[in-house]
């Protein structure tokens, strides 16, 4: 496959895309959009865009998005530095016990786990460099559209494009407008403990010092497998951070809250190994520790507007979770393929260009984000006594299939297909999801779910 150049901003296209929420995705869509000569204007309500968490794998399925979003290389040479070489989780039961190992494979292919903060503050500063037109710490109170513009609202003030990219999360309030089902998630039953460390705060505790590697030229990962949460610790950059992931069933919540780690480390008092996980996330940054939901949405009818000037990508078009190890990913390959199909469909047809990317990306994300579902739900549903081996661990690992594939070449090499499927009403039928999969349609049982 060939992929297409992205490295400087081509003619302009005269297409001005709004995007509201930059996080991750809402950023990686900014300038992907920039580099295919959209103009640009970003709104995110946070006055600080470094977000709470711990650390997010990134798999080269994204790698290979950003190295290419900054012509200085800076974007890529982060990830490099946190690129992952640690080769499999070693996994213990509450008694300290080694049950099993989840192997992390192709560490050597640009895997990598960085912080979240970090990612988000190489993006930025690299979409400020090049001049775009990003407004932090604003609300949009409004947003429209009609057939031949979409608008937005702040402070009164009206600002006016081609269409609205919403990125901003699983409750964004599009989910509305592209869809008359499953609009609203809901919670799971499940929700996560996120913290992270500065690596020096460890090597200076000889009580951390079991997770560290002796060398720092390895990181390590260790997870501790409970019956009603599964608590994984691990290192990155080669020592330069640590982070705790703390999956469980004991609380219930539906917004993402800054808590105290305490609260995390009372549900697992009892455990044997608790001496050994203790000390470690004490380390964690006390303003960083948060409980995150993992909400749940059924299939959007849509991820685009029936007007076809808005659209959802990330989260806001399919939450993810951590175990599928892709939802930051998957957000990324949204916004490169936004950005490749509206230049392709052209101003004069902006339909087409949001229509092209939700058919390009929609059975690729739905099939990941459900997959990671299956294996979360199937491991806590599992007895104690048989998470032992490959069983050990709530994870589906780096596949192939996923971490190998360029949605940008995809993009480019799919459009003119993607586009007369459209305009005849055939069943596009994709070839970014297995081979087994690839004449499956999404069911009505699916879309209730």
């Amino acid at each position: 496959m060939t992929i297409p150049a992205a490295v400087a901003p081509p003619n302009p296209s005269g297409i001005t895309v709004i995007i509201i929420g930059l996080g991750i995705g809402g950023l990686t869509a900014a300038l992907s959009c920039h580099l295919q000569g959209h103009h640009v204007i970003g709104f995110e309500k946070l006055e600080n865009l470094e977000p709470y968490g711990d650390g997010l794998i990134l798999t080269p399925n994204g790698h290979e998005v950003l190295r290419d979003l900054d012509d200085t290389g800076m974007i890529g040479e982060w990830v490099k530095k946190w690129s992952y070489n640690c080769t499999d989780c070693k996994v213990y039961n509450t008694s300290g016990v080694h049950v099993g190992q989840h192997p992390i494979p192709d560490t050597d292919k640009g895997l990598s786990l960085v912080p979240r903060g970090g990612l988000v503050q190489a993006l930025y500063t690299t979409a400020k460099r090049l001049g775009l037109d990003l407004r932090l710490g604003v609300k949009v109170t409004e947003f429209h559209e009609d057939n031949a513009h979409a608008s937005v609202v702040v402070d009164g003030v009206e600002t006016t494009g081609d269409c609205i990219v919403f990125a901003d999360g699983a409750n964004s309030r599009a989910r509305t407008v592209v869809s008359t089902t499953n609009t609203k998630p809901y919670y799971s039953g499940f929700s996560t403990y996120r913290g992270k460390a500065d690596g020096t705060a460890l090597i200076s505790d000889p009580r951390c010092h079991w997770l560290l590697n002796k060398d720092s030229t390895n990181d390590c990962a260790t997870a501790f497998a409970g019956p009603n949460m599964y608590v994984l610790l691990a290192t990155c950059g080669k020592g330069r951070a640590s982070f705790c992931l703390g999956i469980t069933q004991l609380v219930d919540n539906f917004w993402t809250t800054p808590v105290d780690k305490e609260e995390m480390l009372s549900q697992i008092d009892y455990w044997k190994c608790i001496d050994q996980i203790r000390p470690v996330v004490d380390k964690m940054s006390k303003d960083q520790f948060i409980l995150c939901p993992l909400l749940r949405a059924g299939v959007l009818e849509s991820w685009v507007s029936p007007t076809g000037r808005i659209a959802l990508i990330g989260d806001a078009a399919h939450p993810f979770f951590p175990t599928s190890a892709q939802g930051a990913t998957q957000a990324i390959e949204d916004a490169a393929t936004i950005a490749i199909t509206l230049q392709r469909a052209g101003k004069s047809n902006i339909k087409l260009g949001l229509k092209a990317m939700e058919e390009l990306r929609k059975h690729r994300a739905t099939f990941i984000q459900r997959n990671a579902w299956r294996v979360n739900d199937a491991w806590f549903d599992t007895p104690a006594e048989e998470r032992i081996g490959k069983k050990a661990a709530p994870a589906i690992g780096v596949i192939d299939w996923i971490a190998q594939h360029c949605c940008r070449a995809y993009a480019a090499e799919e459009f003119e297909r993607v586009s007369l499927s459209i305009e005849t009403g055939q069943p596009y039928i994709p070839t970014n999801i297995p081979p087994e999969r690839k004449g499956h349609t999404f069911s009505t049982s699916l879309l209730r779910c």
